[in-house]
């Protein structure tokens, strides 16, 4: 599923790599994401999470350039009865284009939803937390080893 998410993203891709990259020394927490190549050069990453919804578990993937820019994120699956208006495009298309330096403030920079205001905050925090994390070990990503 992330990488047919991926190629509709990325269509010139010419290959896919799953990664499991180490967050600590333990090796406890890891990061899982798939890598986008194109001509064995790195063309962006997919990362799918879940957030805590009211209820229920959201899943979602974000899928970002090499440069760590949003180019797209899309909900896989939401489980709560209601709030469902974040999966809509217009809404998800604020992400495009923001990068991990950028804020993500719901209410602010990303608007909420009245009747998925859980939903609408949640996601975003989660879209803020992948950017962060990213930048943080963007060293350790496959284009910069």
């Amino acid at each position: 599923q992330t990488e047919a998410l991926a190629r509709r993203v990325f269509p010139e891709a010419t290959g896919f790599v799953h990664v499991t990259l180490p967050l600590n020394q333990a090796e406890k927490d890891t990061l899982q994401l798939l890598v986008v190549e194109k001509n064995n050069e790195v063309a962006g990453y997919a990362i799918i999470d879940d957030v805590k919804g009211k209820d229920q578990p959201i899943t979602y993937c974000v899928i970002v350039d090499e440069k760590l820019a949003v180019k797209s994120v899309e909900i896989l699956a939401y489980r709560e009865p209601y709030g469902g208006e974040i999966q809509n495009s217009s809404w998800l298309k604020q992400f495009f284009g923001k990068q991990p330096e950028d804020a993500l403030r719901p209410g602010r920079e990303i608007r909420n939803i009245t009747g998925a205001t859980i939903s609408a905050r949640s996601v975003t925090l989660g879209v803020k937390n992948i950017l962060t994390l990213l930048r943080l070990v963007e060293s350790r990503l496959p284009a910069h080893q």
